[in-house]
């Protein structure tokens, strides 16, 4: 089957399907899950691949929904009359928040920091 196919890209691959439709798949699952479905993924081909690849796909939509609910929370909790952005939440996950981060510094032009709290590790 193959990502190319999966994701009926029939054009030739360029910088905006690596960095948009492929990466972002492969590297969800071990931003939440495990790291294992996407070298399965990349290993296997034809009928053995394609479990992996609906695996990949419905983290990869899991990750687009807790960016969002983190972003979300995050934008609630901002301070943004600081000059360095900060929050941090029990509710964040360590996967994304590098990525909630991002979006952050990117749409208010200030350096961020977004933190998972870990209760039970005291951090």
């Amino acid at each position: 089957m193959g990502f190319l196919k999966y994701l009926n890209i029939k054009d030739p691959i360029d910088t905006f399907h690596i960095g948009f439709l492929i990466g972002p798949r492969i590297n969800a699952g071990g931003r939440i899950k495990s790291p294992y479905d996407s070298l399965n993924a990349l290993l296997y081909s034809g009928e053995q691949q394609l479990p992996y690849l609906e695996t990949l796909e419905n983290i990869n939509l899991e990750r687009k929904q807790m960016q969002n609910d983190m972003l979300k929370i995050a934008e609630e909790q901002l301070d943004h009359s600081k000059k360095f952005l900060f929050v941090a939440d029990e509710e964040f996950h360590e996967g994304i928040v590098g990525i909630v981060s991002g979006r952050i510094t990117e749409k208010y032009n200030k350096p961020s920091l977004v933190m998972k709290i870990n209760k039970e590790k005291n951090l």
